[in-house]
């Protein structure tokens, strides 16, 4: 597809350096959707970040929102794996050619996209290596593409920030989710959040953006609608709970220690909690807050 054709998107020829042509595999109608979002960040998911993109997305993929991501590991591909796991339509930009997809185990991702009626395109010829300094420029397209952008997690040096910069810079929707101060996953998202990003805080924030002076929905989960501080728990439970982090798993050893309970008590409680989803086992022996 050469810059000159009648499919080419328009949105690409208006950024800088547009390609000059794509490659693509798949189904190139999806170019022709309405609505588009990146969703971009870092390589190395926390399990919070994880957390935040299985709550926030599924409500986006529904409404057939095309989700943009680069197929890369962490935040990526899980943005991509939401999206088929809803039936949406979703677009992978590679940062290398066709015949190599990188990272290797993500081939089987590629071609479930691909069958989903979804388009995984480059504008690398097919047998071109994915190199770092291609990843700047893939990031370009996925920012081009998009009507708007998400960043789960990103370092003060990941490439998602490039990406949310080529937005800033086309006068785009930048939105972010906040993150614990002390993580290195999430100096850049908050950085950005000082830049003028949006914070979200639900999947709602951004349905806002796509779907203007709509009511927001009143369905939400008992669990939604009852504040923690309501939720009934035994003085030694909430001793407990206040003990487990919400997104750095906690040692169930550490909080016997730190609870100053019996260890039996404890396990008891860990587990009560664990069942009314209050607390969530990561595996390790540790937990988070469900």
């Amino acid at each position: 597809m050469k810059i000159d054709s009648p499919n080419y998107p328009s949105c690409l020829k208006k950024i800088r350096y547009p390609p000059p042509q794509l490659f693509f595999k798949g189904n190139p109608d999806v170019l022709k959707e309405s609505r588009f979002l990146a969703v971009v960040g870092t390589r190395n998911a926390s399990i919070y970040g994880k957390k935040v993109i299985r709550d926030l997305l599924p409500e986006i993929a529904k409404r057939k929102i095309v989700i943009i991501s680069g197929l890369a590991r962490g935040i990526d591909i899980l943005a991509h794996q939401i999206a088929l796991e809803n039936h949406c339509p979703t677009i992978a930009v590679l940062a290398g050619g066709l015949g190599e997809i990188y990272p290797p185990e993500h081939r089987k991702f590629a071609e479930e996209i691909i069958q989903q009626q979804g388009l995984v395109i480059s504008e690398f010829p097919s047998q071109t290596p994915h190199l770092r300094q291609y990843f700047f420029t893939r990031n370009r397209i996925i920012s081009g593409l998009s009507d708007a952008i998400l960043i789960i997690e990103a370092g003060k040096k990941s490439g998602a920030l490039i990406t949310a910069n080529f937005d800033f810079e086309q006068e785009k929707k930048v939105f972010t989710v906040p993150g614990n101060i002390f993580t290195p996953q999430n100096a850049g998202t908050n950085l950005l959040l000082k830049k003028g990003a949006e914070a979200v805080l639900s999947g709602e924030d951004i349905l806002d953006f796509y779907f203007p002076g709509r009511r927001r929905s009143n369905l939400k989960t008992a669990k939604d609608n009852i504040p923690m501080e309501s939720v009934s728990l035994s003085k030694e439970e909430r001793i407990v709970y206040e003990l487990v982090s919400l997104d750095i798993p906690t040692p169930l050893s550490k909080i016997i220690r730190e609870s100053g309970l019996p260890s039996a008590t404890v396990i008891s409680i860990i587990s009560q909690l664990e069942i009314r989803s209050l607390v969530e086992n990561v595996g390790g022996g540790s937990y988070v807050r469900g």
